[in-house]
Formats: C-alpha cells, sequence, structure tokens
C-alpha cells in the first residue's frame, strides 16, 4: 500500500469487483439500518467507500462499503466520499478489506471462518508432486495462526481451531461451520473426534492377527500359527504392540516356545512369574530349580 487520496465520487460511477463483492456479501438487515440512518443524517462522511488499485488492476475497484454505496443509491444519495489506494497485490488488497471489516464489527464464526479460508488459500504454499512445498502465490509466504488472529481480530486459539478444522475437518463438518449451522469449538470437536476414532481403526488393522505368523517374509513356512487363544504374543518382531497387555516375541524364542508344546501364553506366563519372583528373592531361584517337576516351564536350571 502506498498513496492515499480522498474524493468525491458519483455512486453510479463506483466500480465494484467480483472477489470483494463475493467476500463481503450485504446483509439485508444492515443495509435497511444503514438507510434509515441515511434518511436522517445523509452519508456519513468519517466513513468513506475505499477504492483500490494493485498490479493488473488498473481501474479502481470498491474493496470496502459495498453496503453503504449501495444504502446510498437507494436512498438517492448521489455523491459518496472515496478513499483511492493503491496494494502492491490483490493479496494485499484483500488482507487489508478483512481486516477493516473484522475490527468495524463483531463477525459471526461463519464470516471468521470464510475469511480464514480465502486468506489461507492465498498465502499458504502449496504442496507440489513430490510432496514437497511449492512456492506460496505471488511468492507470498503463509501465516502463522498469531498472525491470522491479529488480522482477523480473534484469539490465536480460534485461528488454530478454524485452521484444523480446514486441514482435518471433513465436508460436513467444514460445511457447517461454513454455513454458521455449526460454531467453530463445535466443529473443532467432532473434527478431533472423528480423527481420534480414525486414527484407533487404522491401529487396529494394523495389528497383527492370530493366522499372520506364517505371512512374515522372516518366518519359517513350516511354523505354525498361535492359536486363537495365543494372540497375547506375537512372531512378528516388526510389529508394535496394540497396548501394554500385549508381549511381542522374536521369531527365535517363538519357535522354541512351539516346540516344547502346549499354550505359548502359558508358557510366557510361567517365565514371567519365575522372573518376578526371582527379582524380589534372588535366593530362592536356585531352591525352586532343584524341586521342578519335569512338566513344569524348563528355565535352563540344572537338576
Amino acid at each position: 500500500m502506498t498513496e492515499i487520496t480522498m474524493n468525491m465520487m458519483n455512486t453510479e460511477e463506483v466500480k465494484t469487483h467480483e472477489t470483494f463483492r463475493a467476500l463481503f456479501p450485504i446483509r439485508p438487515e444492515l443495509l435497511t439500518i444503514i438507510e434509515e440512518d441515511m434518511k436522517t443524517w445523509e452519508y456519513d462522511e468519517s466513513q468513506p467507500i475505499v477504492l483500490a488499485t494493485w498490479e493488473g488492476q488498473d481501474e479502481p475497484v470498491c474493496i470496502d462499503g459495498h453496503t453503504r454505496l449501495q444504502a446510498a443509491k437507494n436512498t438517492g444519495i448521489m455523491e459518496v466520499p472515496v478513499y483511492e489506494q493503491e496494494y502492491s497485490s490483490e493479496e494485499a488488497a484483500i488482507e487489508h478489506a478483512v481486516q477493516l471489516q473484522c475490527h468495524r464489527r463483531n463477525l459471526t464464526d461463519a464470516e471468521l471462518f470464510r475469511y480464514m479460508e480465502i486468506i489461507d488459500e492465498r498465502h499458504v504454499p502449496q504442496r507440489n508432486e513430490n510432496g514437497k512445498f511449492a512456492g506460496a502465490p505471488n511468492g507470498a509466504a503463509g501465516k502463522s495462526s498469531e498472525a491470522t488472529a491479529k488480522l482477523l481480530g480473534t484469539s490465536s486459539r480460534k485461528a488454530e481451531r478454524m485452521r484444523a478444522i480446514m486441514d482435518h475437518g471433513d465436508s460436513e463438518t467444514v460445511d457447517a461451520v461454513k454455513n454458521g449451522e455449526m460454531s467453530v469449538n463445535k466443529g473443532y470437536e467432532e473434527t478431533q473426534k472423528k480423527r481420534k476414532a480414525s486414527k484407533a481403526t487404522k491401529k487396529s488393522l494394523k495389528a497383527p492377527s492370530p493366522d499372520s505368523a506364517n505371512t512374515s517374509p522372516d518366518s519359517p513356512p513350516d511354523v505354525p500359527a498361535p492359536n486363537d487363544g495365543e494372540t497375547v504374543v506375537s512372531e512378528d518382531s516388526q510389529s508394535e504392540p496394540n497396548d501394554d497387555m500385549s508381549v511381542t516375541l522374536a521369531p527365535e524364542h517363538y519357535r522354541a516356545l512351539k516346540d516344547l508344546g502346549g499354550s505359548i501364553e502359558d508358557h510366557v506366563a510361567k517365565a514371567i512369574e519365575k522372573y518376578l519372583q526371582s527379582s524380589v528373592n534372588p535366593g530362592a531361584e536356585e531352591d525352586r530349580c532343584a524341586d521342578e517337576d519335569e512338566e513344569e516351564y524348563d528355565d535352563g536350571c540344572e537338576d
């Protein structure tokens, strides 16, 4: 933004721009209020129409004051005050126009969400086909939540929640927030709930199944898979436990326990029990080894 000038202009000569008309639609109820004020007090010259030019847009167009302009036309006011400002780019003009709107009145969640969506679309770098960030439009850098929040006149926490909805929310949630059918906070809660459910589903799908022991490329074909009642252990050394109740065995340990016969789960339970007992009372382990029955778990102690 560089030069700023103020003039009076005929209302019929003021040009508008489709981007800004769509960005700031006229509210019928607000239009009625402003029309009534103009009938009583004429046009308030402290609230001029803001016109702008930028590279590629040589003719000044309205970027702020669409409702005031329409109210003036409806009430027969022929001339309105206008500020003419020159911006470095259309993005810079949009930012200033959004800032004027946000600081002038309390915006709804739907309006804040729509403005942030437009700002992010124009400033956040896009990923290329290799998944890396390409240059942002017109070389503009992506904005942090704090910077965007300041521009919108809201908190960084709310800006972060809006961005989370835009980045991770499903179309139903995004549309509900954008149309004013759902608040930002509610939309954020729904988005986080669905994300957690999706992660849980993916985690369960990745968990090794009882029949997966023989499918591992590292497993020999003659090693039988665990029975249904033995899913607490897994031969797959690459898999992670589902939770703290799971035990993962190395392939060689699995095969050794399988050769012993019986339930692998029982073997593991007995081994853990002996380990815990020996940790509490190390001296008692040697006494127990001499009395072990051959049918009990072989822990390696000589008779």
